[in-house]
């Protein structure tokens, strides 16, 4: 004779347990693209312009201007089920002009060039067919340069900073499958460390070194990372 200790006494409660445990396995679900020995190819390309100016009846009036172009690359292997390595790559070409119409005022030319490459480890995990949470951790070096011309009717001043970094970041996300081939995926990076080295030459010939190191902590939300991987699969 069923023991009435054993019945739920909520009604609901089978459908409750039901949908944990389904919950549970598909948690467990090893998706087609997450296998081990396919591959992931991902990062993203971005190009922008901008542009402002002040008033034509202001006696200081100027006009500025700006563009930035990034790529950002990664190839990753599956070496076991939902565990990816892999290398990254960055590079990053950016500038900006400041022109005024007043010849009292400087004229300014900014440039920066960013570079860099490093390894990563990715692990994911399914909660539905075409949904999963992952946490990945990346360690990479980055170069850096820059150069600012201020033009001045007496002459032309210029200084130049080049930046080598060693950073390392946790990331944090959820990853979108509308096909077997290709997911899409936002990410914030609640963690990052590293080591900064920083050469500065302001006066020609002379030039001035510097190291730090940092640390971050905390989520911030309007920097969310946004991307795209592609997979290729075995079967």
């Amino acid at each position: 004779m069923p023991n009435p200790l054993l019945k739920p006494k909520n009604p609901f409660m089978k459908q409750i347990l039901l949908l944990l445990f389904l919950a549970l396995v598909s948690s467990q679900t090893t998706f087609a693209q997450l296998q081990k020995g396919n591959f992931q190819l991902g990062g993203a390309v971005n190009f922008n312009t901008w542009e402002s100016s002040s008033s034509p009846g202001d006696p200081n009036s100027f006009q500025n201007s700006s563009r930035n172009f990034s790529a950002n690359p990664s190839l990753g292997y599956f070496v076991t089920d939902k565990w990816v390595l892999g290398m990254s790559f960055r590079f990053n070409n950016g500038s900006r002009e400041v022109r005024y119409n007043s010849p009292n005022l400087a004229n300014t030319d900014f440039k920066n060039e960013a570079w860099g490459t490093g390894i990563f480890a990715r692990r994911y995990f399914p909660i539905h067919e075409k949904m999963a949470f992952f946490g990945e951790f990346q360690s990479t070096v980055d170069w850096r340069t820059e150069e600012n011309s201020i033009a001045f009717q007496q002459g032309l001043l210029t200084n130049s900073n080049s930046f080598r970094g060693f950073n390392n970041t946790l990331f944090a996300g959820l990853s979108f499958f509308p096909t077997k081939w290709i997911s899409v995926e936002a990410s914030v990076n609640p963690i990052g460390f590293g080591v900064s080295r920083n050469t500065a030459e302001n006066t020609p010939g002379v030039e001035e070194k510097r190291n730090s190191t940092f640390f971050n902590m905390g989520v911030n939300t309007s920097a969310v990372f946004l991307g795209f991987n592609f997979f290729l699969n075995r079967k």
